[in-house]
């Protein structure tokens, strides 16, 4: 999965708002294991796809869209992110 799958997944499944550095924290490994040298990349990649993130949750498209699949009461990770958001430890 995809880094940038990862962190839509942690944000959909956090029960409450969680920090960029507990992101980090989760998904270090996996982004050390497709090439990251360190904890510093691993950081950099990561604020990259939340930056990437916000950019497209910021799109009237993309809000409209998330309405529509979530049937206005939130949003849920896709099929694909579910077994990897089970998962993840509880935060």
């Amino acid at each position: 999965m995809s880094l940038k799958a990862q962190l839509e997944a942690i944000v959909y499944a956090a029960e409450i708002p969680i920090t960029t550095e507990q992101m980090v924290q989760l998904v270090k490994e996996s982004v050390i294991a497709e090439g990251a040298g360190d904890e510093v990349e691993v950081k950099s990649r990561v604020r990259s796809c939340l930056e990437e993130l916000v950019g497209e949750y910021g799109s009237q498209d993309q809000r409209d869209r998330d309405s529509a699949v979530a049937g206005g009461t939130g949003c849920r990770p896709n099929r694909s992110s579910m077994k990897w958001c089970a998962a993840l430890p509880r935060v």
